[in-house]
């Protein structure tokens, strides 16, 4: 996961992902910039009560960033994430090559880039103290995966990103702890991230982003994939996903939109694998989501150096069941300074049969 603008300033230049407006214009670089061996961490902790009285409260992840400028064209990118306190995982790990703005070159651990929060995903840049369910359904953030690929800027503000990836595993392996493809989250159980596994499918990644006015930033993304690992009996499992984003910011006022269209082939092949009644694996092969999201800064005309920004959120998820998942947001989040933020939300999430109502109060930072 990178930190976004404050880690890539760390670094010396812009990452190749990099918004230009994922944060207010007063993000600059910090003291930490121009050091050849950049740190920087994130975390998020929070409060969360359900319709149900339930409580919980933990610190949900805490990440360590350590890089290494080698000279003008190579550098290393490494981070660790901590989650609920004693979960211990490799986030990033790669090195880099850039020839020229337009054309440089990853290998390692890598993020795979589909999606707003997939890359962009520390809590001062998103409103919520949760990930939206599309970041967690569907596009199952936080997605790694180990490969390599090439990246650049273009004339007239234009990004891409192309990867050549290991596969995901549609199988489950309870001795690692993953669940494979599921009903409930089609391909979240598949990731193998940098864990040790087999590499015998291939995916590919492309993605393409627009910054046409500086205001406004366009994504859209192609990921397709062999999801076998060589097992015979699910070796014409593939895994497509279609992906668009936008986001807006001036004068205030922001908005955001996703949309995720997922397609599994021959997921009744993963059923008579497994022979599991318990977890057969997706039980269609199509599976949608979207979702919209409009905010407002309170103290934008007061030229404050806070912000106080109340927003809405909706969404709809089609994911194989007999009705569509609805989820509506809404919250503040203040932020005394653009990489600290106090979050507050309610949500109302309704599957038709079950319907929750969860409350969360939190406090994100990055640097």
């Amino acid at each position: 996961m990178r930190t976004v603008l404050i880690l890539s300033a760390l670094l010396g230049e812009a990452m190749a992902q990099e918004p230009a407006i994922t944060m207010p214009e007063e993000t600059a670089p910090g003291p930490g910039s121009g050091r050849r061996i950049p740190i920087g961490s994130y975390g998020e902790a929070f409060y969360l009560q359900n319709s149900e009285g339930t409580e919980e409260a933990q610190l949900r992840r805490l990440v360590l960033f350590l890089g290494h400028q080698f000279d003008e064209r190579f550098r290393v990118y490494s981070e660790i994430e901590i989650e609920h306190g004693n979960e211990v995982e490799m986030e990033q790990a790669f090195v880099e090559y850039r020839h020229c703005p337009c054309l440089g070159a990853r290998a390692g651990l890598v993020l795979v880039p589909v999606g707003i929060l997939n890359v962009l995903h520390e809590s001062p840049t998103f409103h919520g103290n949760e990930r939206p369910q599309l970041d967690q359904v569907l596009v199952p953030t936080t997605w790694r995966e180990l490969g390599a690929g090439l990246f650049g800027e273009l004339p007239y503000g234009i990004k891409y990103e192309a990867y050549l990836l290991r596969g995901l595993d549609a199988s489950p392996d309870p001795d690692e702890g993953r669940l494979g493809f599921t009903d409930d989250r089609p391909i979240r159980g598949g990731r193998l991230g940098g864990n040790e596994g087999s590499a015998e499918s291939a995916a590919g990644v492309f993605h393409l982003g627009w910054s046409p006015l500086g205001i406004v930033d366009l994504g859209a993304s192609l990921y397709y994939g062999d999801a076998s690992q060589g097992e015979p009996a699910i070796d014409s499992v593939r895994v497509t996903m279609v992906e668009g984003d936008a986001r807006f910011r001036r004068s205030g006022f922001e908005a955001r939109a996703q949309f995720a269209h997922l397609a599994i082939t021959n997921v009744d092949d993963i059923a008579r694998a497994r022979a599991d009644p318990e977890n057969p694996g997706p039980r269609v092969s199509s599976h949608n989501g979207l979702y919209v999201e409009a905010g407002y800064d309170v103290l934008h005309m007061m030229r404050s150096r806070h912000e106080v920004i109340p927003f809405f959120r909706f969404e709809r998820l089609d994911v194989g069941f007999p009705d569509p998942t609805i989820v509506l947001q809404g919250g503040v989040t203040y932020r005394p300074h653009p990489q600290v933020a106090v979050k507050g939300d309610v949500a109302r999430i309704d599957s038709g049969a079950v319907a929750e109502t969860r409350l969360a109060l939190g406090l994100g930072y990055m640097f």
